[in-house]
């Protein structure tokens, strides 16, 4: 009975499954390659599931690198991609799964397409307005586009431009995950951002 009760006890520990901790985001996005990046709690091997639909067809394994306490970055990187093209992806670690987003490759350099992107700065958390950056995000870009254009944000636009202090501290892991990260989610997974250092971070 001893024995019985044990395995009980021990067999949640056994079954908890990762936890994403920041979103898929996406970075450096090309006519022919994008980098995706995101953050789990253990370090299990982790990889992208992606193609022009969501039967996906097409696996990329990830690198991995230590964040705060026993946490892990991974980065994946997509290549030999079509231009100008939609494609669906999906982040997986053990048995964790992220949800579907898209996101489009660049147009070539030749064909001088138009680049629509949002340029915002100085996020940093207020204290009397915490959740300011969360209303901007959604209600300022996703709702927005969403009613005068609609479809998905990334139909209409190509990227997000932020030129400095992204957060008050940038040694604070809680800040980016709690203040910048999920506050954005899931913008910058159907968005590539590009940020810039600075003087808060």
């Amino acid at each position: 009975m001893r024995n019985l009760l044990l395995t009980v006890i021990l067999l949640p520990l056994f079954t908890i499954s990762q936890e994403i901790l920041i979103q898929p985001y996406l970075q450096n996005a090309s006519s022919g390659s994008i980098v995706i990046m995101w953050e789990v709690d253990q370090n299990k091997n982790g990889y992208v599931e992606w193609g022009i639909s969501e039967n996906f067809g097409n696996t990329t394994y990830s690198t991995s690198e230590n964040s705060e306490s026993d946490n892990y970055i991974f980065t994946a990187i997509l290549n030999q991609l079509t231009p100008n093209t939609k494609y669906y992806y999906r982040v997986i670690n053990g048995n964790t799964y992220s949800e579907t987003y898209s996101f489009y490759t660049e147009e070539t350099t030749n064909n001088e397409a138009s680049t629509k992107m949002i340029a915002m700065s100085d996020m940093q958390t207020d204290a009397s307005f915490p959740n300011k950056f969360y209303e901007v995000v959604h209600d300022g870009i996703l709702n927005y586009v969403e009613n005068e254009f609609g479809g998905e944000v990334n139909e209409s636009i190509n990227l997000v431009l932020i030129p400095g202090d992204l957060v008050s501290n940038g040694l604070s892991y809680n800040q980016w995950q709690e203040f910048f990260f999920n506050q954005s989610d899931p913008l910058f997974s159907f968005v590539p951002v590009y940020p810039v250092p600075g003087n808060h971070e």
